[in-house]
């Protein structure tokens, strides 16, 4: 009686044993992200001419974001915040770098990503697509933690090279591929393939399309789906987002077909909002560099703003019988609790010493916590570089967003009843306003200087003169008699201004401060102010110059150092108004405003 007891209780305890090890087993992770997809376009998201069933059906087996952030409103800063789950200010990453730098900076190998971290915990871990964090290669994907890779690295790639007859710039690993296909098929194929090779062990796989950025390319068959739209450039846009949702559905079918839906974790997001273009003249007017057409509806603002359409991106979450189904979820949430989130999920550590900015989501979005997961939403945008007067930031709180976006004045919205942002209550709410603004800062006193700015902008050696700029210093050498620095791409200002400069010279002579009004340099005896710089060679000497109004607006200064050769290393070149805000930066970090009445030298 013994043996048959024993296989009786055998029996009946398999069923519990076997839901037991699915219960525990650990889920895979996919990250699905399109790449500057407006907010309004998909079905989910209210759209009628987008056509996305494969993408809306994880809003339909899932949670939907409504608000929905990423933290950065440009590429390549967005996608170093979500591999990462901090903000990537923190590290300097502010925004995209400079064609000058390609192949020298990118994500800094100091931050770990959440490959680095899966890979720890257990995970095989694939990246398909677009990169865009660095090309060099301490900085490549299968350095970054990726143990398979197939990617380019920086995206813009649709369709094959017609010289070559294949994609520019794909490799797989460390290996340049030959690859002849429309990248979308190419990565959903090859997404679809990973799948199925590792269908029986934990995996995370991050996959980054191109659609809808620029290019504008669509395959004819899908262009043929949208005949009935008039304008050309929203016909291909559309096209390209039927590529992306069959592709989309190519990866969910495997997992429905290697019977792992039910045990994978299911991101889809864009890297930001839609650059959406100005309305174009005539329906087959030529396309507009970089824009695509897209739809942020009903949000202001697009690709590079800090105002919602910029930030706030379609947000979908799906982990069928542990998160609900067909819901939503109006608290705001952003791209960097994804990692958390997904180490959560599978069971992974999580050290207060890797100083995370993301919160885990599961909690908030199964209902077990029916509060925010972060009191504070920050954002920080210092582009174009040495621009200070289009610098953007933000804060959210709650219902409450604070934003300077590019030259408009620090608005104050209320999102639930104004998500347009079109009723600025700033004046009407003052106390809001510094709380909120002190918060922020507080936020930002922990971040770093960005890490790269481009050193060609605004800055031209004339005669008598060589010069390189670095990170942190411009370098002239004086050749001759009369050096000269023309500094250039000043934003419209009529002054009066104050110039802070600051050098090591091994020069002589005088130092005079020209200007000019004129769109071409024009610099007279009359435009000129004198300044008495040390040539010791030894120490860096600070000036501070007085520059009188000008009319119409000043367009262009001239640095003449000294008079004679030698280097001149300056470290710092700042103009400011009469009220000491900041009109540009040349090189420096930026000082707060100096009081009024200080001398002309310190």
């Amino acid at each position: 009686m013994k043996p048959t007891l024993t296989l009786l209780t055998a029996l009946l305890l398999t069923p519990l044993a076997v839901s037991q090890a699915a219960e525990t087993k650990r889920p895979n992770i996919v990250i699905l992200l399109a790449d500057d997809l407006g907010y309004a376009d998909l079905g989910c998201q209210g759209s009628t001419e987008v056509k996305s069933p494969q993408i809306d059906s994880i809003a339909v087996n899932g949670v939907r974001c409504t608000a929905g952030y990423v933290s950065a409103p440009q590429c390549s800063p967005s996608r170093a915040g979500l591999m990462t789950g901090r903000y990537q200010n923190r590290f300097g990453f502010e925004a995209n770098w400079p064609a000058s730098l390609s192949g020298k900076v990118g994500l800094p190998v100091s931050e770990r990503t959440i490959a680095d971290r899966l890979k720890t915990a257990g995970y095989v871990t694939g990246m398909i697509g677009k990169w865009h964090l660095g090309e060099s290669e301490a900085m490549r994907p299968y350095n970054r933690g990726f143990d398979e890779t197939f990617w380019n690295p920086n995206g813009g790639i649709l369709f094959p090279d017609k010289q070559t007859g294949f994609l520019r710039q794909m490799y797989r690993g460390a290996k340049p591929v030959e690859v002849a296909e429309y990248s979308t098929d190419a990565f959903g194929r090859e997404a679809a393939e990973f799948i199925e090779r590792h269908r029986r062990e934990p995996f995370f796989l991050y996959l980054a399309f191109v659609p809808p950025h620029w290019p504008m390319e669509a395959k004819p068959e899908h262009l043929a789906q949208f005949t009935h739209i008039r304008d050309l450039h929203r016909r291909t846009m559309l096209a390209m987002m039927a590529s992306l949702d069959e592709n989309v559905g190519r990866v969910l079918n495997k997992l429905r077909e290697t019977k792992l839906e039910e045990s994978t974790l299911i991101f889809f997001l864009s890297d930001n909002g839609g650059p959406t273009g100005k309305p174009r003249p005539q329906p087959d007017a030529d396309f507009e560099y970089g824009q695509n057409t897209s739809k942020n509806d009903p949000c202001r603002g697009v690709k590079g703003d800090l105002l919602e359409g910029g930030i706030r991106v379609p947000f979908l979450v799906q982990w069928k019988g542990r998160i609900p189904a067909g819901k939503t979820c109006a608290q705001p949430v952003i791209s960097l609790d994804i990692l958390p989130t997904a180490l959560a999920a599978a069971g992974a550590e999580m050290r207060p010493d890797w100083k995370l900015d993301g919160a885990n989501l599961l909690p908030f979005l199964t209902g077990e916590k029916p509060d925010a997961p972060h009191d504070a939403l920050c954002w920080r945008f210092r582009f174009p570089p040495r621009q200070p007067a289009l610098y953007r930031w933000a804060i959210r709180q709650g219902d409450w967003k604070l934003v300077k976006n590019n030259r408009e004045p620090v608005a104050l919205y209320n999102l639930a009843t104004d998500i347009g942002e079109t009723n600025n209550l700033a004046a009407e709410q003052p106390d809001r306003v510094a709380a909120m603004k002190a918060v922020w800062q507080r936020w930002d006193a922990q971040n770093r200087e960005p890490l790269w700015t481009d050193p060609r902008v605004g800055v031209t050696p004339a005669r008598h003169a060589k010069a390189q700029v670095f990170a942190t210093e411009i370098r002239m050498e004086c050749t001759g008699n009369d050096p000269q620095l023309i500094l250039s791409d000043i934003p419209a200002a009529t002054g009066p201004f104050t110039l802070e400069l600051k050098i090591k010279s091994t020069s002589k002579g005088p130092g005079q401060i020209f200007w000019s009004t004129a769109a071409k340099p024009e610099f007279v005896a009359a435009q000129c102010v004198n300044f008495e710089p040390k040539h010791d060679g030894q120490q860096w000497h600070d000036f501070t110059i007085a520059l009188p109004a000008v009319t119409p607006a000043l367009k262009h200064l001239r640095l003449d150092p000294g008079n004679a050769p030698g280097l001149v290393r300056i470290a710092r070149l700042v103009l400011r108004d009469s009220d000491g805000k900041v009109v540009k930066v040349w090189i420096g970090n930026v000082a707060p405003a100096r009081g009024k009445g200080e001398g002309n030298k310190r």
